[in-house]
């Protein structure tokens, strides 16, 4: 019961809190910064401008010192270079504590600063203490080493009105004392601490969820390719040790196998993505990419990260793609432990927006064995054609996970006496409540970290307002997909990693799961594609079997497709070319599925996200349109036009949209000449390994179809196999898709047509192709 009470009482303070924290505008609600056992006030200590104030009672009323027998000691011989902050400590011969006002609930971040040094009564340098925050141990048996500066950082969700920040010492020890040399205190935004992050084990990846409620105290932060950053260099006053050259050399592989990456401008923070507080702009503007080596080939890049031994860490790895001069050219592999952590790694996926230079970061769970050492591989992905082969790390984060935070100051008998009255006012607010948390949820999911929930929420199902018909336990998803086995991991996306798998029935699904590092998709678009995919069921589109909520998990279950996606059957993957005719009726199956999206129901959708990788194949070869994650409603029946921010892929744009907002149907029919394009060139919409005035695939062929040179850009498998009229109807229908203006182009009723003819004129020519086509059963002629 009174944990119960303790769940409620934390789940209201969370979701209050979380209505009036914004992490898009940072700034600390709560901030300390002590000159400890001193009597000035030091500016500039960390060469970042703030200013530290003694510790001293009688000059500060916003906290407090508790103890009965504290010293103010000076070091009698300090050195001239020896930074004013360190030249003083308290001491502390009994237990002792700070106690900290906290203005509203929030990630803590609290770092002790520890400077040993010789006085003629006391040697620092033979402390052994304890320190802990609000009963949560932090040191044990802490000796701070006696020939440097050492700072110890933590950072923790705290929902409680004070922190109490206890030392004390050992009195078994020589000396029998505890010491600090300066203490901070200060609130960061809510992303700093995941709810939840991808567990690396032998098994392979999975999702976790046990993170939010941890204490975090700090390894290793790293700048990879970049210099040292001081804390003035972030907004967090955080210090970036470089990965090479520095104090600690944290790269194992030759350096003449990596090249290091400076980007000469501003990163592109985007909405929804890391923040200058998650790493600033000299991390994501520098990185460290692969280099042939004096073999001639390319190896994957390691770092090693020495850490206590048998202990679980959070490993956050930060990646912006500075290094290649178009978005959809880079593909790596992530490897932790030697385990694959992600694969294929597509940024200009995983951004949250299809914009170069957009940073990105993963959390990882990870168990350190006896060896003490944790190591972090990247190389490059298959899926790179060989003259764009790369993979890049731009820095890295390692903290211990050191215990459960219960940061509780409401005594157990109170909380027994509270328990009626929060249960009775719970029942009366419980709707208003479950609102709350869905708007919380809805508005704050980006600000809040891409996904991250606090602690109190971490375990109970999201309140959805979805199609309960379609909800599947998770329990059945584990059992259909060998509980997530990276053996039947098919695929990784913005969304999160695709799995195979088969439910009870025997019905092969696609599994999506959602990344909680991911900075693409999120719960707006998780709740769009089951809202439009439990609504509209068509032939040519992809269907949903179902979803997961539960356990904070977004999981949603489709049909199995197969064949792959049409991008698969084109280019990149070494399939066997389509025949013309088979590429036709793929087109033709595709825009049936859109037509049905734009006229089928009394709801106007618009996908969106129209291209290649989302026209998959199924069994038999029919064609169908998927990923609805970014389809918009028109906001009345009957409307065709709807304004909002531009979403979609970099090169399938329509530029109508781009320039207005204004999203409309035409919009899609722009992102399908695209396709069509794709279809007939067997190329990508971006391609950068080619020259410059063939790097835009719309631009490049609509020049050549002007110039009368359409032969030229026919993909070379299937050149000479097509018939003149119907490749010229096609190439017209396609250059009509892509008008600048969108009123001028048509309608996908209209496209449908034309496509459906351009297969006649085929087929005419080849009568051949009409028996193997009756033998297929090809898509001429369904109207489903």
């Amino acid at each position: 019961m009174a944990a119960m009470a303790r769940w409620l009482w934390r789940s209201a303070v969370v979701v209050v809190a979380l209505l009036f924290f914004d992490a898009s505008a940072y700034s600390p609600g709560t901030d300390f910064l002590l000159n400890c056992g001193g009597s000035d006030t030091v500016s500039g200590a960390m060469d970042d401008g703030r200013t530290f104030v003694p510790d001293g009672t009688s000059l500060s009323s916003a906290f407090s010192l508790s103890t009965r027998h504290e010293i103010s000691l000076l070091d009698p011989s300090p050195s001239s270079s020896l930074p004013d902050l360190y030249r003083s400590s308290r001491i502390f011969t009994s237990p002792s504590s700070y106690l900290f006002p906290i203005s509203r609930p929030a990630p803590i971040f609290l770092r002790l600063h520890f400077r040993p040094f010789r006085a003629p009564e006391f040697d620092l340098a033979s402390s052994i203490f304890n320190v802990s925050a609000s009963g949560s141990p932090l040191l044990i048996d802490f000796r701070p080493p006696s020939s440097s500066i050492t700072v110890e950082e933590f950072v923790f969700w705290f929902d409680l009105p004070r922190l109490e920040l206890n030392f004390v010492p050992d009195v078994g020890s020589n000396g029998g004392l505890a010491f600090v040399s300066a203490i901070e205190v200060f609130s960061a935004p809510a992303a700093i601490i995941p709810n939840s992050a991808i567990e690396i084990s032998a098994s392979g990846a999975r999702t976790s969820s046990a993170v939010s409620a941890q204490v975090l105290r700090k390894c290793h932060r790293v700048n990879v390719g970049g210099a040292l950053l001081s804390a003035g260099n972030d907004t967090l006053w955080r210090r970036w040790l470089p990965d090479l050259g520095g104090g600690e050399s944290y790269l194992v592989s030759p350096a003449n196998q990596s090249q290091t990456v400076v980007f000469p401008g501003l990163v592109s923070y985007q909405d929804g993505g890391p923040t200058q507080e998650i790493a600033p702009n000299a991390v994501y503007g520098t990185a460290r990419k692969l280099r042939i080596g004096g073999d001639g080939e390319l190896h994957n890049l390691s770092w090693s990260f020495s850490v206590p031994a048998r202990r679980r860490f959070l490993l956050r790895l930060h990646f912006c793609d500075v290094v290649s001069a178009a978005l959809y050219t880079l593909y790596f592999n992530v490897f932790v432990d030697g385990v694959l952590a992600m694969g294929d790694v597509d940024l200009s996926s995983l951004a949250a927006g299809p914009v170069l230079h957009s940073p990105y970061y993963a959390d990882f769970l990870v168990d350190a064995g006896r060896s003490g050492v944790l190591q972090v591989m990247v190389g490059p992905s298959d899926w790179s054609p060989p003259s764009l082969a790369n993979a890049i790390l731009n820095g890295v984060e390692v903290m211990e996970m050191i215990g459960a935070a219960e940061f509780s100051t409401i005594p157990e008998a109170q909380r027994g006496k509270l328990l009626f009255g929060l249960i009775l006012g719970s029942l009366l607010v419980f709707s208003l409540l479950i609102a709350i948390v869905a708007l919380v949820i809805l508005r704050r999911w980006k600000q809040i970290g891409k996904g991250k929930q606090p602690a109190s929420m971490i375990s109970r199902p999201l309140p959805l307002n979805l199609n309960l018909g379609l909800r599947i336990p998770l329990s059945e998803i584990a059992a259909a997909t060998g509980n997530f086995s990276s053996l039947n991991q098919i695929g990784f996306g913005g969304f999160g990693r695709v799995y195979e798998g088969a439910l009870r029935d025997g019905t092969r699904v696609a599994v999506k799961r959602a990344d909680p590092g991911s900075a693409g998709q999120g719960l707006t678009e998780f709740i769009t594609e089951v809202q439009v995919l439990s609504r509209l069921r068509h032939r040519h589109l992809v269907s949903l079997i179902g979803y997961s909520t539960d356990q904070a998990e977004l999981i949603l279950v489709y049909e199995f497709m197969d064949q792959g996606s049409l991008r698969d059957h084109l280019y990149g993957t070494g399939k066997a070319p389509l025949p013309w005719k088979r590429r036709l009726e793929i087109c033709i199956g595709a825009a049936k599925g859109l037509h049905y999206l734009h006229t089928g129901s009394d709801q106007v959708f618009i996908h969106r996200d129209v291209k290649s990788s989302n026209i998959l194949l199924a069994a038999g070869g029919i064609a169908k349109v998927g990923d609805f994650g970014l389809c918009k409603m028109a906001p009345l029946a009957g409307a065709s036009q709807v304004v909002t921010g531009v979403k979609g892929s970099f090169g399938y744009l329509d530029p109508d949209y781009l320039k207005t907002q204004q999203l409309t149907c035409k919009s899609d029919v722009y992102s399908f000449g695209v396709v069509m394009l794709e279809v007939l060139c067997g190329r990508p919409a971006i391609d950068p390994s080619v020259p410059s005035e063939m790097v835009n695939l719309a631009e490049w062929a609509s020049r050549r179809h002007q110039e009368g040179l359409l032969e030229d850009i026919v993909d070379p498998a299937i050149r000479g196999s097509l018939a003149s009229q119907s490749l010229v109807e096609f190439m017209n229908t396609a250059a009509a898709c892509l008008a600048v203006c969108g009123a001028d182009r048509p309608a996908i009723a209209d496209v449908l047509r034309s496509l459906e003819n351009a297969l006649r004129l085929q087929l005419s020519h080849c009568p051949c192709d009409e028996d193997k086509r009756a033998q297929e059963g090809g898509e001429l002629g369904s109207t489903s």
